[in-house]
């Protein structure tokens, strides 16, 4: 029953997931294979590492992968009700608890494929073109962009099992997942994810990989799919 589970997670996510997967390699193939027309527009000199850096993990794809996370985590029991499907799902001899850990498992795993692409991408095109991109620094900057994206996917899960209606929850994920760090850091509390993604002390050669902030991550995004379950397996839709 749970891998009937995860096919339907799967295909609930799939078209999102690989317009997402599309998107993300073509940029990052895109900025490899046009670096000259590219570069044109940056300072002279510019390195041509910094400038797939810049591109890649500190601009357009980076902003893309923040979306993408947001977007996959929406769905779920509640958006099933508004559709009317949720009788046929939960006529599944299968406790609602379960359909929301494969839901968010599902798209956990997807988060980190997304956040894998540049590693498969980057460093190997670049040198087929001539050029050089740190791999170290690029599995690094994998590892924070799937933390981080695990905690947004998981902020949006939590919303999506909480809001009936997909495009409203979308919303609202959007609305907590960037407001929140600018109301923490009004408070005097640095919570900058974008900051996180960007991993400037790692590609500075500031720090070794996080592995502290790593684990906090990865435990925030744990308590938000475990409020997100217990909130799915309380609710009294039907």
């Amino acid at each position: 029953m749970t891998r009937a589970l995860v096919w339907k997670a799967w295909r609930e996510s799939r078209a999102r997931f690989l317009v997402g997967a599309l998107v993300v390699g073509g940029l990052c193939a895109a900025f490899v294979g046009f670096a000259d027309a590219f570069r044109a527009h940056m300072p002279a000199g510019t390195p041509y590492a910094s400038y797939l850096y810049a591109r890649v993990y500190g601009g357009v794809v980076r902003s893309i992968f923040v979306l993408l996370a947001v977007v996959l985590g929406t769905g779920g029991l509640a958006r099933e009700h508004a559709l009317g499907t949720l009788g046929f799902t939960l006529a599944l001899p299968v406790p609602r608890a379960r359909h929301a850990l494969v839901r968010a498992a599902v798209g956990l795993a997807e988060i980190v494929a997304l956040a894998a692409l540049p590693v498969l991408i980057v460093p190997a095109g670049s040198a087929l073109v001539g050029e050089s991109f740190p791999l170290g620094a690029a599995l690094t900057l994998a590892l924070l962009w799937a933390a981080v994206g695990a905690v947004l996917l998981a902020a949006s899960f939590v919303v999506a099992e909480l809001v009936r209606h997909d495009y409203l929850a979308l919303m609202v994920a959007l609305v907590v997942v960037r407001g929140v760090p600018v109301v923490l850091a009004r408070a005097g509390v640095p919570a900058s994810l974008d900051g996180v993604m960007s991993g400037r002390a790692q590609w500075t050669g500031a720090s070794g990989t996080p592995w502290l902030a790593l684990a906090g991550l990865v435990a925030g995004a744990a308590g938000l799919v475990a409020l997100g379950t217990r909130a799915t397996a309380r609710e009294g839709i039907s």
